[in-house]
C-alpha cells in the first residue's frame, strides 16, 4: 500500500545509543497545513493497521 506519507527513521540521524531500546519515527511539519498533517497521519495509521 502506498500512502504518499514519508518519514525518517533513527538511522537517518546517527547510530542508536548503547542503552537505547525504543524505536522512533521523525516527521517534519514545516510548510504543511494542519489539514494535510491530519490527512497524512490518518493514512499512516490506516497503513499500520492494515494487513
Amino acid at each position: 500500500m502506498e500512502t504518499g506519507v514519508s518519514f525518517c527513521t533513527r538511522k537517518h540521524f546517527g547510530r542508536m545509543l548503547e542503552n537505547e531500546t525504543n524505536h522512533y519515527l521523525r516527521f517534519a511539519y514545516s510548510g504543511i497545513s494542519v489539514e494535510d498533517i491530519n490527512e497524512g497521519m490518518a493514512k499512516l495509521k490506516q497503513y499500520f493497521e492494515s494487513d
